[in-house]
């Protein structure tokens, strides 16, 4: 546990750094928050206001321990390991629109996490959002996939507004807006490290890995001028 505060800790202060990084976590009222993040549900509030109806908040419990098999008397992992940002989202069927205020007036890179909603395996998933001319999208199926998505986008009266379309049913997870001069260092400071996050192992999980170097002793045979050109050779060993 302490492993999983330190870690939520500096993303915090690595974003308080870039303060115009704006990170928006879709969910329920009751689900797990980002730190530093602003909630997002299917009610409007001061923050976050939708147009059009049919919006959804759906949340799954974060279960990411090892469960046992009483057949084999193993353990094995869950499905997909969530965290704050992935195991919550707002959905719908149809379309949306979503204005988020107090994002300042300007040009911005957009991140949009989509997945992990859980449930049946043949749900196809297809999200098309746009601002302005910026625009994404993805389809994709199942219950753990998760998609990144990425666009350019203008905040005008300080206000950031995004248009919702599917054919079928969309989902997001996450909003993080970046101001476009920002982008580099950011990118690097912020933005890696929370996808990183929601992509590799949880902290407590992977400090139980260890890597064990192994040296490869056979001698390897001797590359012809075209396996050394095309960078591909197949070989086996006793």
């Amino acid at each position: 546990m302490r492993l999983i505060q330190t870690a939520a800790t500096l993303l915090m202060t690595v974003a308080a750094a870039h303060s115009d990084v704006f990170i928006f976590d879709f969910g329920t009222r009751d689900s797990p928050l980002h730190p530093g993040a602003t909630r997002v549900t299917e009610k409007s509030d001061d923050r976050a206001t939708w147009q059009l109806t049919g919006v959804k908040s759906k949340a799954q419990p974060i279960k990411n321990e090892w469960t046992g098999d009483n057949r084999s008397g193993k353990k094995s992992p869950p499905p997909v390991y969530l965290n704050d940002l992935t195991c919550d989202h707002v959905t719908a069927e149809g379309p949306a629109e979503l204005s988020l205020a107090g994002v300042p007036s300007g040009s911005y890179k957009v991140i949009l996490l989509c997945g992990r909603a859980g449930g049946r395996s043949e749900q196809v998933w297809d999200i098309d959002v746009r601002s302005g001319a910026g625009e994404a999208a993805a389809t994709f199926a199942g219950p753990h996939e998760l998609r990144v998505l990425q666009f350019d986008a203008t905040a005008t009266d300080n206000k950031l507004c995004l248009t919702f379309n599917t054919r079928s049913r969309w989902l997001v997870n996450a909003l993080l807006t970046v101001p476009a001069e920002e982008w580099k260092t950011a990118q690097e400071k912020v933005i890696e490290p929370i996808l990183n996050e929601c992509s590799t192992l949880p902290p407590e999980e992977m400090a139980k890995w260890k890597e064990t170097s192994r040296t490869d002793t056979a001698p390897q045979p001797q590359w012809t001028d075209k396996q050394k050109r095309d960078g591909l050779g197949v070989y086996t060993r006793s």
